[in-house]
C-alpha cells in the first residue's frame, strides 16, 4: 500500500454509527447509542478508520491469534481471546493510551545523573479505559504508571481542562496538541494549560529531541516534521520505504524509531531520511498510539492495542498493553496492562520520576535529639553538641548529624510544629525543626532535668528541682506540680497519655507509671541495675516509649557519663524492655531530648564536588583522596565542597587541583570554617606550601586571592586539620568558587542606598557593591562633587561638613561608576539628658552633642531602670519595685508607692493624654506593656505586646504627640506600641541585634528626635538617633564610663518651671496673595493675639479667610498655625464652584438646610452683607455656568 493510498481512503471517511458506554464519575449509565455529529477534524481519526480499511485489504480474514513461545499462531480458547498471547497471559489490570512523554523532571542532557528509581514512572494522557466484556470506557485524564507494574501503580492524577492527542516532554513543562492542532504548553505539576497557538499542520506523534531542545511530530504527509516551541514549523524527514502513521520517538544522534505500518516492523530511521528495518512487534494487527525513549535504561516503552473485537473497521482495540523495546534491535518485552481489567489507551507518554518520589518513610520511626557525648570502644569519650536524627530500627546505621552550633540545649520536647528546649542555664528556646534556628523565649524560674510533651493539652511537663513533674507553658511560664508518691524521678519521664507519665524509679530502677493525682505503679525492672537514662519519648504511632540508656563509667557509680550510648524500646503497659542497638557508631551517644518528628535532612546534595566548588563550570577537576575524602554539600544555603573528617581525632582532609598558570594570574575562592578556634583549622596550600589558614566560627564564606609571580604548573590545595577530641561548630572546612587563571574584571558598581543623609559635624558609612563578586579588584575611588558640602575618604566614610547636598562618585579599575547623594542637615542639638548608669549606681548628665562628657549627679539607694519627666517632677521605680518622685538632676526621692511583682525596664510620660505607661516582665517572664497609677505607682496590665517571637520590649518612648515606639532585645527591631491594646506594628531593624539589658530610649521633645543609649555589644556602646520612619539608627558618639545607661529623661523647655514659661506661636497667612509669617510670643497657657488675614483676589470670585488649622488657645509649647482659604461660592469646599453650591445656598435660604460658620462666609456670594438670600444663590448658579 502506497501513500497515495492511504490519503484516497482519507477523503472517502465517511461518518458512521458506534455503541458505546458513558460513565458520569459516580455511576456507570446504560449503553446508549450515539451519533457521531461532530466530524472527523484531525488526522488522528482518519488515519486510525484508514488503518481498518487499509486492513481489510490487506487480511483475508482476521481472527484473534495467540502466539506461542516458538511464534507459531494458534487458535485462541474463548477465556483468552482478548488476551494477546501465552506468553503475555490476561491479568485483572490494564487501560487503553496517547503520546507518551517520558522522564519528567529537571532538564538534562547525556551527563545527567539518574536518580536511584530513574526512569520508571510515565506520566499521559489517557482516552479510552478497557473492560473484561470487550468494550471500552470514553476517558480523558492525565495518569501515570510504573514501567514494571503499570497495572497496579496506574493513578488518575488530573481531569478536566483540553484534551490532548499528542505531548512530549522538555524536561520542564509538557507540550501538546489537541485534535484541532492546537498546541499548548502544560504545568507538569498542575497540569494547567496555556495556549501557544495553531499548528499549520496536521499531527499523528509527538516526540522531543533533547539533543537540539526541539519537538517532531508526523504530519499529514507521513513525513517527521520539527514542531519548535513557539508552534512554528521546521523542515520534514521522509522516511524512505516504509509508512510510519504513529508512533514516533527520538533515540538520540539525531534518529528516530517508529512502527512500519506495512510490514509491523519496528524500524530506525535516520537524519536523512534512510531506514532500518528492525524485529516484528509484538502485534501483527495491532495499533499502537504512542512511544516514547527513556534514556535511564535505553529502552523505548510502547502503549499498544489490538483490533476491537475482531472488526477490522475500528482502530480503539480492546486492550491496551506497555511493552519495553530495543531500540537497537526491536526485540520487546511485555510489561503488563496499562491500568485496571484490560488496560487504557494513552497518548504523549513521558518519564516522570517526579511524580513517583521514594516512598514515605514509615511514620514514627525517626527520631530527632541533642547529642551530648560520643562513646569510643576503648571506654572513653569524646564531647559533642549536634542535633542528630537516627531510625529506631537501626540507631547505629542511622545516625546522622543534622546541625552543629548555637544554643547548646540538655533539654527538649516537639509539638508537632516546633521544639521547644532549654540550655544550662535554664533559658527556654524554640527551635525551627528545619533549621534548627533558636529563638530565646525567657527564663525559666526552676530548673528541669527532663521535659516531654502532652499532646492532648498543647503543654509541656519538666522534673523540676524538687523531683516533681512541673508543667511548663510555651510562654515560659510555670503551671502546677505532680508530687509522684514513694518514688524518686529523677529523670527521665514522658507523657504518655490521659494524663499519665512513664518514668525511673531512681531507687528501684523500676519503670513506674505515674498518674495525675501523683500515684504511682511499679512495673519492670529496667535493662540496667546501675544505669542512668539522659532521654525517653513515647511513640504513639507503636505505643513504646524510646529510651537513652548508658551505664556508669568503668563501674564508677559516682560518674553519670557512663560509656555506652544505647537505645531501648519500653512497653508502657509492662516496662519490659527491648535493645535496638547502639544510638551512632562505636559505643553509641548519649542524646537528650528525643522527639519523634520523621522529617528529612542531613542528605548531601546530588551533585559533584566539581560543579560544588567550581566558579566556571567545569574549568577545574578536583581530585580527594585518602580516608576522608571532601564531599559536595550545601552549608549557609550554598553549594560547596566540605572536608569529611568531622569528629576523626588526629585526622586531615584534603582536596587539591592541578593547574598552569601565567606570571599574575590568579587563584581566587571562597572559604569558611566551623569549629574550635585555635585548635583545628582550615588550611591553603600551594605547592605544598601552606599560606593561609582559617579558623573558629567563620561562618561566611569569605574571598580569598593568590596571585602567581610566575608561569607554571601550580597544585593548589585545601585541607582540614581535626587536631583535637574537643569539637565546636560543625567540625568541617568550606570552599567554593574556584577560579584560576587571568583576573576577572569588574563590570559594574552600585551604592546601596544611593542616598544617605548626614547631620553637620557626623558621620556616616557608604555601601557600595563591584559586581561580579569575583572581580579580582573590588577597590574604587571616591570622589565629592562639593568637599565643603560632605568630604569622603577612601574607606567610604562621608562627613557632614556644611548643610547642603553633595554627591559622592565611586569609579571601579575598569572605570565604571555609581553615585550616591549625600544630604547634610542640623548638627545633633544641644538637648540634655538625664539617666541611672548602672556601673556607677549614679544620677548622670550629659549633652546629646558632647555625649563623652558625663557629669555624675550623684547615687541611687537602689537600681533605678526607669524614669521619666513631666511638669517638672521625676518619676521612677527602682529595682525594689519602688514608685518614686523627685526632681531633676537631684538624687533625692520620694517613695509614693510599689508597682507590684513585675520589674519594670522603661517608662515615659504621655504629654498627649496625661498618662505613664511602662515594659516590664513577671517572674514568670512575661513581658507586657502597664499604665502607671500617677498617685499610687500601682502598675496595671495593659497586654503583651505581640513582638515577633514574644521578642521583649527593652526600652521604651512616647513622642509629644502620644506616638510610642520599643526596641526588642533579641531583634533590635523597633516596633510603634498602641498604647490602648499593646499590640505593636514593626518599624524596621535598627541595626543592632541582641539588645543588652540596661539601656534608654529618650524623646527630645523640643526638637522631635529619638535618641537612644544603646547597649548591644562590648564595642558598640553610646548614643544614637533612631529614625522613626525606617527604624535605623545612626551613632552619635561615645557615653563616658561605657554605656549601660538607663531610665534617660529629658526636660522640655516648654515644660520647665526653672525656664521662662513663654511659647512662641508662628502664624503663616496670605498678603496680596504672597504668604507671610508672623511670631507672637505669650505666657504659657495664655491665648495669642491673632492677625486678622484679609481675603485674597481669585478668578472667579475672591479666596475667603475662613480660619486657623491649630487650636492656639491656652498654647503650652511652641506650634505653627496656618491661615485657611477657600474660594467664595465653593460651599461645599470641593476646589470648584458647581450648581450643587447654588443649590446648598438656596436649600439655606428657604430654611431647609443648615451651614457651617465657614460655609456661611462662602456663601454670602451677593453683597457680602452677612445674610444668606436666594440671590446668592442665583449669583453662585450663573458664575458655575460661567455666565
Amino acid at each position: 500500500m502506497t501513500t497515495g493510498d492511504f490519503r484516497a481512503m482519507i477523503l472517502n471517511i465517511q461518518r458512521r454509527k458506534v455503541v458505546s458506554v458513558h460513565f458520569s464519575p459516580n455511576k456507570a449509565y446504560a449503553l446508549q447509542q450515539q451519533t457521531w455529529r461532530k466530524s472527523m477534524k484531525t488526522m488522528k481519526k482518519l488515519l486510525a478508520a484508514m488503518l481498518a480499511i487499509a486492513m481489510l485489504l490487506t487480511c483475508a480474514a482476521f481472527n484473534p491469534l495467540t502466539a506461542t513461545a516458538e511464534g507459531a499462531a494458534t487458535d485462541s480458547s474463548e477465556t483468552t481471546r482478548y488476551c494477546g498471547n501465552d506468553d503475555y497471559p490476561a491479568k485483572s489490570l490494564g487501560g487503553n493510551y496517547s503520546g507518551m512523554p517520558l522522564n519528567i523532571g529537571k532538564k538534562s542532557d547525556d551527563s545527567t545523573k539518574a536518580a536511584s528509581r530513574g526512569g520508571q514512572t510515565i506520566l499521559a494522557y489517557a482516552r479510552n479505559k478497557y473492560t473484561s466484556d470487550g468494550s471500552y470506557l470514553p476517558y480523558a485524564a492525565w495518569v501515570t504508571f510504573n514501567t514494571e507494574d503499570p497495572a497496579g501503580s496506574f493513578t488518575e492524577l488530573s481531569r478536566g481542562g483540553v484534551e490532548f492527542y499528542e505531548a512530549a516532554y522538555d524536561g520542564e513543562l509538557i507540550y501538546g496538541l489537541d485534535t484541532d492542532n492546537n498546541f499548548y504548553s502544560v504545568n507538569p505539576e498542575t497540569f494547567e494549560s496555556t495556549l501557544i497557538g495553531s499548528i499549520s499542520d496536521s499531527a499523528n506523534s509527538m516526540t522531543y529531541d533533547w539533543e537540539h531542545d526541539t519537538f517532531y511530530i508526523v504530519n499529514s504527509n507521513l513525513q517527521i516534521r520539527e514542531l519548535r516551541k513557539d508552534g512554528s514549523l521546521g523542515s520534514a524527514i521522509t522516511p524512505a520505504n516504509v509508512v510510519c502513521i504513529a508512533p514516533v520517538t527520538y533515540v538520540g544522534n539525531g534518529e528516530f524509531l517508529s512502527l512500519d505500518f506495512n510490514t509491523r516492523n519496528y524500524v530506525r530511521i535516520a537524519a536523512d531520511g534512510s531506514t532500518t528495518q528492525l524485529a516484528h512487534s509484538d502485534g501483527l494487527q495491532g495499533w499502537s498510539s504512542s512511544m516514547v525513549y527513556n534514556r535511564e535504561d535505553g529502552k523505548c516503552y510502547i502503549c499498544y492495542t489490538n483490533m476491537q473485537n475482531g472488526d477490522d473497521t475500528s482502530s480503539v482495540g480492546f486492550w491496551g498493553k506497555l511493552f519495553a523495546i530495543d531500540p537497537v534491535t526491536g526485540e520487546g518485552e511485555y510489561r503488563g496492562f496499562i491500568g485496571e481489567d484490560y488496560g487504557t489507551y494513552v497518548n504523549g507518554m513521558c518519564i516522570a520520576d517526579f511524580l513517583a518520589p521514594e516512598p514515605p518513610a514509615e511514620q514514627g520511626k525517626t527520631v530527632v535529639s541533642y547529642a551530648r557525648n560520643k562513646y569510643t570502644s576503648d571506654g572513653g569519650y569524646l564531647p559533642y553538641a549536634a542535633w542528630v536524627s537516627f531510625n529506631i530500627d537501626d540507631p547505629a546505621g542511622s545516625f546522622t548529624e543534622l546541625s552543629r552550633g548555637g544554643v547548646e540545649f540538655y533539654e527538649a520536647a516537639y509539638d508537632g510544629e516546633l521544639i521547644y528546649g532549654l540550655d544550662t542555664d535554664n533559658n527556654f528556646y524554640s527551635v525551627n525543626p528545619e533549621t534548627f534556628e533558636s529563638t530565646l523565649i525567657g527564663s525559666i524560674s526552676d530548673s528541669a532535668n527532663s521535659m516531654t510533651y502532652d499532646w492532648e493539652h498543647d503543654t509541656f511537663y519538666i522534673v523540676n528541682s524538687n523531683l516533681q513533674i512541673r508543667e511548663l507553658r510555651k510562654d515560659g511560664s510555670l503551671g502546677s506540680a505532680i508530687t509522684p508518691a514513694n518514688v524518686v524521678c529523677i529523670a527521665p519521664v514522658t507523657y504518655v497519655g490521659n494524663g499519665e507519665f512513664l518514668s525511673l524509679d531512681f531507687n528501684t530502677r523500676n519503670y513506674v507509671r505515674i498518674a495525675a493525682d501523683g500515684s504511682t505503679t511499679q512495673l519492670a525492672h529496667s535493662d540496667g541495675l546501675q544505669g542512668w537514662s539522659s532521654s525517653m519519648v513515647y511513640n504513639r504511632e507503636d505505643g513504646k516509649c524510646y529510651i537513652c540508656y548508658t551505664n556508669m563509667q568503668n563501674g564508677d557509680d559516682t560518674s553519670s557519663v557512663g560509656f555506652w550510648g544505647k537505645l531501648f524500646a519500653i512497653d508502657p503497659v509492662t516496662g519490659e524492655g527491648e535493645y535496638r542497638g547502639f544510638i551512632g557508631e562505636d559505643y553509641g551517644t548519649y542524646v537528650n531530648g528525643m522527639c519523634f518528628i520523621d522529617m528529612g535532612g542531613g542528605e548531601e546534595p546530588q551533585a559533584t564536588l566539581d560543579e560544588a566548588m567550581n566558579l566556571v563550570e567545569n574549568r577545574h577537576h578536583f581530585v580527594t583522596e585518602g580516608e576522608y575524602p571532601w564531599v559536595p554539600v550545601v552549608f549557609n544555603d550554598e553549594l560547596c565542597g566540605a572536608s569529611g573528617n568531622q569528629d576523626h581525632v588526629g585526622t586531615t582532609s584534603t582536596v587539591s587541583t592541578t593547574v598552569q598558570l601565567n606570571a599574575g594570574d590568579v587563584m581566587r575562592f571562597d572559604w569558611a570554617v566551623s569549629c574550635r578556634e585555635d585548635f583545628e583549622r582550615l588550611t591553603f596550600s600551594v605547592n605544598g606550601t601552606e599560606v593561609a589558614a582559617i579558623s573558629g566560627q567563620s561562618t561566611d564564606f569569605v574571598p580569598y586571592n593568590y596571585v602567581a609571580e610566575a608561569a607554571g604548573e601550580y597544585t593548589f590545595s585545601w585541607t582540614y586539620h581535626k587536631e583535637t577530641m574537643w569539637t565546636e561548630g560543625q567540625d568541617r572546612g568550606y570552599v567554593k568558587n574556584v577560579y584560576a587563571g587571568a583576573p576577572l574584571p569588574d563590570e559594574s558598581v552600585e551604592f546601596a542606598p544611593d542616598a544617605v543623609t548626614v547631620r553637620k559635624g557626623l558621620t556616616a558609612q557608604l555601601n557600595w557593591t563591584v559586581a561580579p563578586y569575583y572581580a579580582f579588584d573590588q577597590s574604587v575611588t571616591l570622589t565629592s562633587s562639593d568637599a565643603s558640602i560632605a568630604s569622603v575618604d577612601a574607606n567610604g566614610v562621608v562627613r557632614g561638613v556644611n548643610e547642603g547636598t553633595a554627591v559622592i562618585t565611586a569609579t571601579t579599575a575598569q572605570g565604571h561608576t555609581d553615585t550616591c547623594t549625600v544630604t547634610v542637615i542640623a548638627p545633633v542639638p544641644h538637648t540634655k539628658i538625664y539617666a541611672y548608669q548602672t556601673q556607677t549606681t549614679n544620677l548622670i548628665s550629659f549633652f546629646t552633642d558632647d555625649s563623652a562628657h558625663v557629669q555624675q549627679l550623684g547615687a541611687f539607694p537602689a537600681d533605678t531602670y526607669a524614669m521619666t519627666y513631666a511638669h517638672g517632677v521625676v518619676y521612677g521605680i527602682d529595682s525594689e519595685n519602688n514608685f518614686f518622685t523627685s526632681t531633676p538632676g537631684s538624687t533625692q526621692r520620694t517613695i509614693i508607692g510599689q508597682t507590684g511583682t513585675a520589674m519594670i525596664t522603661a517608662m515615659a510620660y504621655n504629654y498627649a493624654n496625661g498618662k505613664i505607661y511602662a515594659v516590664g516582665y513577671t517572674q514568670q517572664s512575661r513581658w507586657d506593656l502597664y499604665e502607671i497609677n500617677m498617685q499610687t505607682g500601682a502598675a496595671a496590665v495593659i497586654g503583651q505586646p505581640d513582638t515577633v517571637d514574644r521578642d521583649p520590649l527593652w526600652t521604651f518612648a512616647i513622642t509629644t504627640e502620644g506616638r510610642a515606639y520599643g526596641i526588642t532585645a533579641t531583634s533590635g527591631l523597633l516596633y510603634e506600641v498602641n498604647l490602648e491594646t499593646a499590640q505593636v506594628t514593626e518599624i524596621g531593624f535598627t541595626g543592632c541585634p541582641g539588645v543588652g539589658f540596661c539601656q534608654s530610649l529618650v524623646y527630645d521633645h523640643d526638637n522631635g528626635i529619638m535618641f537612644w543609649a544603646a547597649y548591644w555589644k562590648d564595642d558598640a556602646n553610646g548614643l544614637r538617633e533612631v529614625n522613626l520612619e525606617t527604624g535605623e539608627s545612626v551613632s552619635i558618639g561615645d557615653i563616658q564610663d561605657a554605656a549601660q545607661v538607663c531610665g534617660g529623661y529629658t526636660v522640655p523647655s516648654w515644660d520647665d518651671p526653672t525656664q521662662p514659661s513663654n511659647v512662641t506661636v508662628t502664624f503663616n497667612y496670605m498678603v496680596n496673595g504672597e504668604w507671610t509669617s508672623t511670631e507672637v510670643t505669650v505666657p504659657a497657657g495664655t491665648t495669642p493675639a491673632a492677625p486678622v488675614p484679609e481675603n485674597q483676589p481669585h478668578q472667579p470670585t475672591m479666596l475667603m479667610f475662613i480660619g486657623w488649622d491649630v487650636d492656639f488657645a491656652n498654647v503650652q509649647h511652641d506650634i505653627t498655625v496656618t491661615a485657611q482659604y477657600a474660594a467664595l461660592g465653593d460651599v461645599d469646599m470641593n476646589g470648584e464652584i458647581q450648581t450643587a453650591d447654588a443649590l446648598l445656598i438656596a436649600r439655606n435660604a428657604i430654611g431647609v438646610a443648615e451651614l457651617t460658620p465657614a460655609q456661611m462666609i462662602l456663601a454670602d456670594v451677593y453683597g457680602s452683607d452677612g445674610v444668606i438670600t436666594l440671590n446668592d444663590a442665583l449669583v453662585t448658579m450663573r458664575i458655575s455656568l460661567g455666565l
